[in-house]
């Protein structure tokens, strides 16, 4: 919560999504307000500003842009995206801080929640993400374990005849 009203660190986070952006090419579907450093402080953050209208408002979306699935469509894959490549992601996504632009770009406010995910965890869920491809049970054990999604102290092996026994069930009924 200290974070949060840090005005220094919350423009750190939106200068490091902007960077996101520009390095993966998104500045035509994305944006977030440019930070004026010199006039912004640890209690005042001083910003550029955005017009739009909140991605809930489909109403004012379809006076916008012809296809507003397309717009939720880029705000989810530009978030995602972020998930892999930014240092931090947006962790408070709602109307208020997800905007359509009058330009059609998606406007992403408010970074004074962010996540981050280890390269631990990035790892794990790469084990993870393998070994359902691979049906490698104890693998997927093993790297839901490594991600905390269990007790540290589990019967790995037991765990991991409890997901085959799950994905059987799954595939089962498909």
């Amino acid at each position: 919560m200290l974070e949060e009203v840090d005005f220094n660190k919350e423009a750190t986070n939106i200068e490091s999504f902007r960077r996101y952006l520009e390095a993966m090419g998104l500045t035509r579907q994305a944006t977030a307000p440019r930070v004026y450093n010199y006039c912004s402080t640890r209690r005042v953050l001083t910003m550029e500003r955005l017009y739009g209208v909140p991605l809930t408002d489909l109403d004012s979306i379809s006076s916008l842009v012809s296809s507003p699935e397309n717009s939720l469509i880029t705000a989810l894959n530009v978030w995602f995206g972020s998930l892999l490549a930014c240092e931090t992601f947006h962790a408070d996504v709602h109307a208020g801080n997800l905007w359509l632009l009058r330009d059609g770009r998606i406007g992403f406010l408010d970074f004074g929640i962010v996540g981050r995910i280890s390269p631990k965890t990035w790892a794990a869920m790469e084990v993870f993400l393998a070994s359902i491809a691979t049906e490698e049970y104890e693998s997927m054990a093993s790297a839901l374990i490594e991600m905390g999604a269990t007790n540290q102290n589990i019967d790995a092996k037991a765990f991991a005849i409890d997901l085959e026994k799950i994905f059987s069930s799954i595939q089962a009924s498909i």
